[in-house]
């Protein structure tokens, strides 16, 4: 009984003085899954804060990068994927903080882990997906995305970023404007059912999609619910919830949306 009361003691005070996270989860790097669709792609990882290339393989594959890039600094990295016949694809992974860091130094770490400890072993910090699946999009081929022959006169890419952009929706995207890239990252934004909810039909102040899309929202809704990033959810779900994105904006900028 004394034995286990020390050891109880122990570990409340390695806990105090040491940081929560730094204990369960550790510092140093983390193992990050990368797929793409198709398979074999090239994967470049660059750290996005210096510019420094930190690993180059092919997909599927595993890597491991930093979770912090000094004190209260999250890992932040940018992934691009290269395959012959598709377009090149870059996404953004970073750091998140850590639940470890949060709730466990409330209850155990106290000050000396939220300030010092877990910020200086990078332990606060927890690369947000773990896992990263990827879709390479095919501008000349491809079922759902947009590809330029689509976009004959009047309709114009330019014209349907204009309306987009004219709404001022709140999306951090990463493509140039006025390009195919653009649109066809406007269809992997997971919640954009919401954002588009002002420019959707209504009925009594219900929104009234057509059957069809009506659909495509039942099967992605718990998808959306749960505010994931894109490269998070399995190549299904991205595939149904860009299928619902495309018919989205066909709804919401008919003058200006080319019909799949």
């Amino acid at each position: 009984m004394k034995l286990c009361v020390r050891v109880l003691m122990i570990g409340f005070i390695l806990f105090s003085f040491f940081g929560c996270a730094s204990i369960i989860k550790g510092g140093g790097a983390q193992a990050i899954n990368f797929k793409s669709e198709p398979s074999d792609a090239k994967l470049t990882v660059t750290d996005a804060r210096s510019g420094a290339v930190v690993a180059q393989t092919r997909t599927p594959n595993s890597v491991l990068l930093e979770k912090s890039s000094g004190f209260f600094k999250y890992g932040k990295y940018t992934v691009a994927l290269e395959k012959e016949g598709y377009d090149k694809k870059e996404v953004n992974i970073e750091g998140d903080a850590s639940a470890w860091y949060i709730a466990g130094n409330f209850v155990f770490g106290g000050l000396i882990g939220w300030l010092i400890v877990d910020p200086a072993t990078g332990a606060m910090w927890s690369i947000n997906p773990e896992a990263a699946n990827v879709m390479l999009n095919s501008s000349d081929n491809d079922p759902v995305c947009f590809c330029k022959a689509e976009f004959k006169d009047p309709l114009s890419v330019e014209k349907l970023c204009a309306a987009f952009n004219a709404d001022k929706y709140e999306i951090a995207l990463l493509t140039p404007d006025n390009t195919i890239s653009r649109l066809n990252e406007i269809l992997e934004v997971p919640d954009l059912y919401y954002k588009l909810n002002n420019k959707l039909p209504k009925i009594s102040g219900t929104v009234s999609l057509p059957p069809d899309v009506e659909e495509l929202k039942k099967q992605t809704i718990e998808s959306i619910d749960s505010r994931p990033k894109f490269i998070a959810l399995s190549f299904d779900q991205q595939t149904k919830i860009k299928k619902f994105n495309r018919r989205l904006l066909e709804v919401a900028y008919p003058n200006d949306t080319p019909k799949k």
